[in-house]
């Protein structure tokens, strides 16, 4: 006769249990989102991770919307611990530059979508293509709005190709910029591909293919890429089991042609890169940064941690 279980074993398999039931995909899931409009784009690719991927594995996520300033602080050692997926946060990174200082803190899990950029001027500007910066007669510098670091790169990068002098004028919302681009303070915007207006018009975007049928800055003789990331990441000691079942069924929506025509749809692109091998890119290209930048820009401290 076997002996009956002592009332030990049975609490260290209620606690198993427990633990199995609370890892990811078994558990709920926060997912926090830096925005709290509920047209901000970080919050519409959360909404349509979050509901993809409780199909996908039938984990329950929610989303808890914070503004940035609490976004920084809730994504934290102190508040953001749980290392078996019940945390998560999707932020936006850009294409350029280091990861910033309060994401040292985090594993970074995958790189889910981008947006991508482009450079805009007055719709009734003579201005066709990049080319015509150059061949124009006024020498005086362009006043450039790029708000975000990727922005700053790409109008740097573009307009020292074209040898044209630039000046930046910094605006904190895309509205004002938009505005101020209308009404002629400023020559030249460069931000988000899906901001485009009747009263405004891209003539080129920095996306490694066209977008919407405007020509990318590659093909008009500038090789330049920039976007905003959109990254999910997680406490930093993630449990590695959760890491790689995340990874998985994060590829398994990546074959869904439902929740690529949402990203597309929402103005992204898709390009899922798994989260080691993507910050070993952004390193990359943060070398390349550093071992080129020879700029004077205020913002550019001769740092590699701040080049942009």
């Amino acid at each position: 006769m076997k002996p009956l279980p002592t009332v030990s074993h049975f609490i260290v398999a209620m606690l198993v249990s427990f633990a199995a039931l609370a890892q990811y995909p078994g558990g709920n899931t926060d997912l926090i989102v830096p925005g709290t409009q509920p047209s901000d784009l970080r919050r519409v690719t959360a909404s349509i991770f979050a509901s993809a991927l409780h199909e996908i594995s039938e984990a329950r996520i929610k989303i808890w919307a914070l503004p940035y300033s609490h976004f920084k602080v809730q994504v934290s050692p102190s508040a953001f611990y749980a290392q078996d997926g019940s945390q998560l946060a999707l932020t936006t990174l850009d294409s350029s530059g280091s990861l910033p200082d309060f994401m040292s803190e985090v594993t970074v899990v995958a790189l889910l979508a981008r947006a991508d950029l482009a450079l805009f001027v007055k719709g009734d500007s003579d201005i066709t293509v990049l080319n015509d910066f150059a061949t124009s007669n006024n020498r005086e510098p362009l006043v450039v709005s790029a708000r975000t670091p990727a922005a700053r790169f790409a109008a740097r990068r573009t307009f020292e190709t074209l040898g044209v002098p630039i000046e930046f004028m910094i605006f904190n919302q895309s509205f004002q910029a938009r505005r101020a681009l209308e009404s002629g303070a400023i020559d030249v915007l460069i931000d988000l591909v899906s901001l485009s207006r009747p009263s405004i018009r891209s003539i080129a975007s920095f996306a490694p293919l066209p977008v919407a049928s405007v020509p990318t800055a590659r093909e008009q003789g500038t090789n330049i890429v920039a976007s905003r990331d959109y990254v999910l990441v997680a406490p930093s000691g993630l449990d590695a089991e959760v890491y790689q079942q995340i990874n998985r069924d994060i590829r398994k929506l990546f074959r869904n042609s439902s929740f690529r025509d949402h990203l597309s749809k929402s103005g992204l692109r898709e390009d899922y890169v798994e989260g080691g091998e993507y910050v070993a890119q952004r390193q990359e290209i943060l070398n390349d940064l550093c071992a080129t930048c020879d700029c004077n820009d205020s913002d550019c401290k001769k740092s590699c941690s701040k080049c942009r």
